[in-house]
């Protein structure tokens, strides 16, 4: 009988005492002055990341207002169509109920034989 797959008497490796580290080590400044060609570069850099996402939140806000504004004005102009649409319907309500009550009033009309002379 089996009881399964083959099983091996070898440990898995041991992950903690390998001879390559798992990440490169992480560089470290050599020392604390900072020379003045990097400095500038560096203070270049961030100038136009400044600007950049000043811009980009100047986009965002103009963008928004812009959206918020179209919302306004498509409402008010729904608005005014709605209002144009039940003025309509009462124009045709009132016409109906005047129809209907001519109706009403209406007299039969009688109809004879008129004998030839």
């Amino acid at each position: 009988m089996s009881d399964g797959p083959p099983r091996s008497t070898e440990s898995p490796p041991d992950i903690t005492n390998t001879r390559y580290q798992r990440y490169p080590e992480t560089p470290m400044p050599a020392n604390n002055t900072v020379d003045d060609d990097t400095s500038e570069a560096d203070q270049d850099e961030e100038a136009s990341q400044d600007s950049s996402s000043s811009l980009l939140t100047q986009a965002m806000t103009i963008a928004v207002g812009a959206m918020l504004i179209a919302h306004i004005w498509s409402l008010w102009t729904l608005r005014t169509d709605v209002n144009i649409i039940m003025s309509y319907q009462r124009e045709h309500v009132q016409q109906y109920q005047h129809i209907a009550h001519l109706l009403q009033n209406m007299h039969q009309v009688k109809w004879q034989m008129i004998p030839a002379s």
